[in-house]
């Protein structure tokens, strides 16, 4: 009977060693060995730096090595909110031109980024007030994009159609018309976007004439 007391003490003594040494693995892992990764949205490494516009939302994200922490919640924390904010999912928006850094905390670890807002785009000017074109026929959109300050490089223009059957926008902003029909081009560049009208007709018909 004593034995068997025994042995009960011992296997309670062994299962609450092995439930410490668990819980000790399972809080010591995150802040000592644990790591995280900053992200884009598109899930690219990010580097020490961010540049935004003024007026623009960017995602960010994070990935986690060892992978088994990956179901612990992320937070983010911008130090300057009047210039970044960002919200509980890594939704971050520029606010006004300055400097920022956003950390990114996970299961113990912290990584910063430093967020640099630029002014905003102004508007984009050069562009159609709309396109009528015959099937087959292309038109090429030269997109002038004007900053709020000066000396500033402007952000990528991005092109893209409602109905590509209708009328197909390529990155160098061609359209190429294609089905009768009416669509709307998007030209986008920071936070500001200009919708403009596309309408493609059908080609006339050719008459000849015999001479006679």
């Amino acid at each position: 009977m004593r034995n068997i007391r025994v042995r009960r003490t011992v296997i309670l003594i062994l299962t609450g060693l092995a439930i410490a040494v668990a819980v000790g693995i399972y809080t010591v892992v995150p802040s000592g060995i644990s790591s995280i990764e900053i992200i884009s949205g598109e899930g690219e490494r990010l580097g020490e730096e961010l540049n935004i516009y003024a007026g623009s939302e960017t995602q960010i994200g994070c990935k986690v090595y060892p992978a088994i922490f990956m179901d612990r919640k992320t937070s983010y924390v911008s130090a300057d909110e009047s210039v970044a904010s960002v919200d509980e999912e890594g939704l971050i928006k520029g606010l006004k031109t300055g400097e920022t850094a956003i950390t990114v905390s996970h299961a113990g670890v912290r990584q910063k980024i430093t967020i640099k807002v630029q002014p905003s785009v102004r508007t984009i000017e050069g562009l159609p007030d709309e396109v009528t074109l015959y099937e087959g026929d292309g038109f090429l959109l030269e997109p002038e994009v004007v900053m709020a300050g000066n000396d500033t490089e402007a952000p990528e223009v991005v092109f893209e159609s409602r109905r590509t059957s209708v009328a197909e926008v390529d990155a160098d902003g061609q359209i190429i018309a294609g089905e009768v029909g009416t669509t709307t081009v998007t030209v986008s560049a920071g936070a500001v976007s200009i919708k403009i009208p596309i309408t493609v007709i059908s080609r006339p018909e050719q008459i000849y004439y015999e001479a006679i």
